[in-house]
């Protein structure tokens, strides 16, 4: 497996890891009937990252496929494994 794939399914992992404390939070404030306020940060930043998240595991196909077009294309440059080909990632990633 290459290195830049492995990369993505570790950052898909942590993102993944922060979508469920999210979703924790949500709950949280849903079985206690709390409201929420104007000046309530927690539950703004909770409701930002869980949209910022669902934007990222939508866009991960469209990553994935990105990647494996360099891969089949560029297969001699791609196979090296060189730290030039992390820009792959950083291109398929933003």
């Amino acid at each position: 497996m290459h290195r830049n794939f492995r990369i993505q399914l570790c950052l898909a992992t942590i993102y993944y890891t922060f979508q469920i404390h999210c979703r924790f939070i949500l709950i949280y404030y849903q079985l206690n009937d709390i409201l929420p306020r104007p000046d309530d940060n927690l539950l703004f930043s909770v409701e930002t990252i869980r949209d910022a998240i669902l934007g990222y595991f939508c866009a991960i196909p469209g990553s994935f496929a990105l990647e494996r077009f360099f891969a089949t294309q560029y297969w001699s440059w791609y196979k090296k494994g060189s730290p030039s080909t992390l820009w792959v990632f950083n291109l398929c990633d933003s």
